[in-house]
């Protein structure tokens, strides 16, 4: 015999069906739009610091300043200009035979009153004075004798002339300067 068997759904699976049916109907809700970000700045740009200077460099590293030395022998003068073969001397180392007096002198005016000259074996601050005329220059005045002389023409390659308000000459130790003080001393 045949059982007459409802086909019933099972009270889950309709309370299941119904919940599915009824979410179909409510709207889906949206995620509410994220907050509004602040505009964008631009990054900022990098930071340009001023590198310190470089430190002093030695002054034999230094370039030589450009020109070239000169001898002339003058009777009672003996003379040995550095500079340009064109132009006026930067630098002279002149002889007076007669006082046994070597001058070292420098073109151009200058407020300070020391010329250091700064060799391979030593540095000396010497005295100024000014001539007006025929060119405007300073000078310093050495006796013929003196040691340091000796350090300018051997220093090592070059040495330097130093005068406030002036550049700084750095000159290379060729012989004519001491061909100079030799002709004072002899």
């Amino acid at each position: 015999m045949l059982r007459n068997v409802s086909m019933k759904p099972p009270r889950a699976a309709l309370l299941l069906g119904c919940v599915a049916v009824a979410a179909g109907c409510v709207p889906r809700r949206e995620p509410p739009p994220p907050p509004p970000r602040e505009a964008e700045r631009p990054a900022p740009p990098p930071v340009r610091t001023t590198p310190p200077p470089p430190p002093r460099a030695n002054w034999q590293d230094l370039p030589l300043t450009p020109g070239r030395w000169f001898y002339r022998n003058e009777g009672q003068s003996a003379l040995a200009s550095f500079g340009p073969a064109e132009g006026a001397a930067s630098f002279i180392v002149r002889c007076d035979r007669a006082r046994r007096q070597v001058t070292l002198s420098r073109e151009g005016i200058t407020t300070g009153n020391m010329m250091t000259v700064r060799t391979s074996y030593s540095a000396r601050s010497l005295p100024l004075s000014i001539q007006a005329e025929p060119l405007k220059s300073v000078f310093t005045s050495l006796p013929a004798s003196d040691r340091f002389l000796d350090g300018m023409a051997f220093s090592r390659g070059r040495f330097t002339v130093e005068i406030p308000g002036t550049p700084m000459l750095v000159i290379p130790a060729w012989p004519e300067p001491a061909r100079v003080v030799e002709d004072c001393r002899g």
